[in-house]
Formats: structure tokens, C-alpha cells, sequence
């Protein structure tokens, strides 16, 4: 598999399980290790399979096996430490995946930097956030050449004119042209916008990634069944593409409910 030929993208926090443990096991190398240590990953390994967080199907299912074998082999060999060594090429094969991974950080920081916005929030809070960029700038994690590097010089700004106002400010304020401009950078980044509430002012709320706030909502308008008598009065009339779930205690009917709606 060509893998550094198809670096992926992804956010602090949301990697994949199965990369996860792959460094996890990485890590290992060279290090001593005792036998419960080793069982505590093979059980955390085991039960990301089996609540299929990690399946058959997934991209290094195959590493995961071998992960899962070699540490099952170790345990019921070892006493009660061990140095882990693990064999050159699947150290440079679990190396070359590592590296396609790829954290991308400006998405994340100014994720961060907008769900603060609207919220009563500490100095500290801030300063943590501050912080964290520029330790990621001083360490390249964020080239200087990056396309959202703009826009973290903007975040930077704001964080340091928001926490050397000598009077309290709180909440954080973000100007409407800039929480625009930044939900559309990040549109393009995730192909969805973020929902956005902005409320009379310059300064509005911002809801979670992909949250449509109650009154937007009501505003929509829906292409209906045309339900009509005892289940109109029952459910109402809903959209086309609607789920519905029926639930009971055995033997209440649910069954015959569900022929009679199918019937309908």
C-alpha cells in the first residue's frame, strides 16, 4: 500500500481507532514493559473490536491483527517485564502509516477559537488557547506558508487584545465579517458549514458544528405525507423521509400497530 502517497487530513481528537493503537504499539518500542500493562492494551485493543469500533474492514486491519497476536504471544511468554522490540520492517511499516496521518491544526484551533465566542469564558481559558497556537506556530506545526495561516494570525491577535483589556471582557467577542469569513473557511474544509446564530448586534452565538438553532428551524419548510384521520391526530404529518420508532412491553400490540401504519 502506497501510503505516504495519500496523506490524510484529520483533527486532533478525531483520530482513527485503529491509528490510535498502532502508536500505541509503536511507542512500545524499546521500552520496558510489565505484564499488566500488556494486558491492559490487549483488553483496551479487544474491546475496541469487539464494539466494532475498529472492523474487519477498516483500512489496517490487518496491523491490528498483528498487533493483537504479538501482544496475546508476549503476555503468555513473558514474567513480569519485558523490553519490547518490535522487527525492523514493522516498525518502518507502522512508521510510513503514522506519518500519512497527518494532524492538521489550524481547522482545530479555530474550532476552538469560535465555540468560545458567545460564552461567559475565564482569562485562563483564553490564555490556554493563546498559548497553545503559539506553541504550534514556534514548532511549525503550523507553517508559516499555511493557507489558514491568516487566519490564525487574526485568532492570535484577538486573544492578545482580549486579555490585555485592563476592563473584564466577557463574553468573547467576534466581529460579524469574521465569523463569516471563517464559516466559510470552514465549509470548504469539511464541505458543511457551520449553523450560525447571529443575534441583532455585530456580535452573535455560535452553535456547535452542525446545530440549526430552534428558531431557523421552525422557519423551514417540509414536503409532507398528507396524513389525514387517526394518524394525523395520532403523529401529525410528517416528512417524506421520516423514521418512526415503536416501543413496548410484549404482547401491548406493537406488531399490529405496525401492519395497520404499513396497511396505511
Amino acid at each position: 500500500m502506497p501510503l505516504k502517497e495519500n496523506i490524510k487530513t484529520i483533527e486532533p481528537g478525531y483520530i482513527g481507532e485503529e491509528i490510535k493503537f498502532i502508536k500505541r504499539y509503536f511507542d512500545m518500542h524499546g521500552k520496558i514493559r510489565t505484564k499488566k500493562y500488556i494486558l491492559n492494551f490487549l483488553n483496551s485493543l479487544q474491546k475496541a473490536i469487539i464494539e466494532k469500533r475498529i472492523r474487519k474492514v477498516s483500512n489496517y486491519a490487518k496491523q491490528i491483527v498483528y498487533i493483537q497476536d504479538n501482544l496475546i504471544r508476549v503476555y503468555n511468554s513473558m514474567k513480569e517485564t519485558i523490553e519490547v522490540n518490535i522487527k525492523k520492517e514493522r516498525l518502518e511499516e507502522f512508521r510510513m502509516i503514522l506519518d500519512s496521518e497527518k494532524v492538521y491544526f489550524p481547522i482545530s484551533y479555530i474550532k476552538k477559537y469560535i465555540s468560545l465566542q458567545g460564552k461567559e469564558i475565564t482569562r485562563e481559558k483564553a490564555q490556554y488557547l493563546l498559548d497553545t497556537i503559539v506553541e504550534a506556530i514556534t514548532k511549525r506545526e503550523i507553517p508559516v506558508n499555511d493557507p489558514y495561516m491568516n487566519r490564525i494570525r487574526m485568532l492570535q491577535n484577538n486573544l492578545t487584545k482580549f486579555l490585555g483589556h485592563k476592563v473584564k471582557l466577557n463574553p468573547l467577542p467576534i466581529q460579524r465579517a469574521t465569523l463569516s469569513g471563517w464559516n466559510d473557511a470552514l465549509s470548504k474544509h469539511n464541505k458543511e458549514s457551520i449553523s450560525v446564530e447571529l443575534s441583532g448586534g455585530v456580535e452573535g452565538n455560535v452553535l456547535p458544528d452542525g446545530i440549526m438553532n430552534s428558531m431557523d428551524f421552525a422557519k423551514l419548510n417540509f414536503k409532507t405525507l398528507g396524513f389525514e384521520g387517526k394518524w394525523l391526530e395520532f403523529i401529525g404529518d410528517p416528512a417524506q423521509n421520516f423514521s418512526v420508532m415503536i416501543f413496548g412491553k410484549p404482547k401491548l400490540g406493537k406488531s399490529h400497530l405496525a401492519l395497520d401504519f404499513a396497511g396505511y
